[in-house]
C-alpha cells in the first residue's frame, strides 16, 4: 500500500513538473511576441529558437551522460541523444546554410556504424521500453514535431486564413512556438526514460545482491 502511494506520489509530482516546464515555455513566447525591437518576431535570433537550442543540447548531455552511466540501455540512450543532436544541427541551418547537412552526415558516419554493429541489442533494449509512459512522451514529441508542427506551419493556411493582414511573424510565431513545445516534450520523455531505466537498474542490482 505504501510503495502504491509512492509511486502515485511520484507521477503527480511529474505532472506538476510537466505543467510548470509547458508554462515556462509558453513565457518564453509570451516575451518574444512583445520584443519591439525586432522587424521580424520569432526569427533566428529569438528567445524561442535559443530555447529550442538550449533544450535540444541539454537533451543530448543527459542522454549522453546517462548512455555512460546505464551501460545495460547504452545502445538506446546514445540512440536518443544521436537523434537530438541532429535536431540541433539541423536548427542551425540559418547559420550554416547547406552545411548542417555536412554536420549531420559527418555525426551520422561516426554513430550509424556503431549502431548497425549493436543492432541486436538495440532493438532488445528498445522493445523492453517500448511500450512505457516516457517512450509515449518522446514519440508524441517526435510526431508534433515531424507531422503537426510542419502542417500547422505552412504558409498556405496562415495567409488563408489572415489574408491581407498575413504577416510572416504570425506564422512564424506559430511554427517555432509548436516546435519548442515538441522539443521540450522530447526532453521530458527523456528524462522520465532515464529515470525509468535507473529505477530497472537498481532493481536488477538489488536482486542481484539478493
Amino acid at each position: 500500500m505504501k510503495n502504491n502511494t509512492k509511486i502515485t506520489f511520484s507521477f503527480f509530482i511529474k505532472i506538476i513538473l510537466f505543467a510548470l516546464s509547458l508554462c515556462l515555455i509558453t513565457g518564453i513566447t509570451w516575451i518574444d511576441a512583445h520584443d519591439s525591437s525586432l522587424n521580424e518576431k520569432f526569427g533566428e535570433s529569438s528567445w524561442t529558437e535559443y530555447a529550442q537550442e538550449l533544450i535540444l543540447i541539454l537533451t543530448v548531455i543527459f542522454g549522453s551522460i546517462a548512455a555512460y552511466k546505464l551501460p545495460r540501455f547504452q545502445i538506446l540512450l546514445s540512440s536518443l541523444a544521436y537523434l537530438c543532436l541532429i535536431y540541433f544541427i539541423r536548427e542551425w541551418n540559418n547559420y550554416l546554410g547547406n552545411w548542417w547537412k555536412i554536420g549531420v552526415l559527418m555525426v551520422s558516419l561516426f554513430y550509424l556504424p556503431y549502431l548497425f554493429i549493436h543492432k541486436k541489442e538495440f532493438w532488445k533494449q528498445l522493445v523492453s521500453i517500448w511500450e512505457t509512459f516516457p517512450m509515449g512522451i518522446f514519440i508524441t514529441g517526435n510526431l508534433i514535431l515531424h507531422v503537426f508542427s510542419r502542417i500547422y506551419g505552412k504558409t498556405e493556411i496562415w495567409t488563408a486564413t489572415l489574408g491581407e493582414n498575413y504577416h510572416r511573424s504570425v506564422k512564424n510565431a506559430s511554427e517555432e512556438s509548436i516546435e519548442l513545445l515538441a522539443y521540450t516534450i522530447l526532453f521530458v520523455g527523456v528524462l522520465f526514460l532515464i529515470e525509468k531505466i535507473y529505477q530497472k537498474h537498481s532493481l536488477d542490482i538489488s536482486q542481484v545482491h539478493i
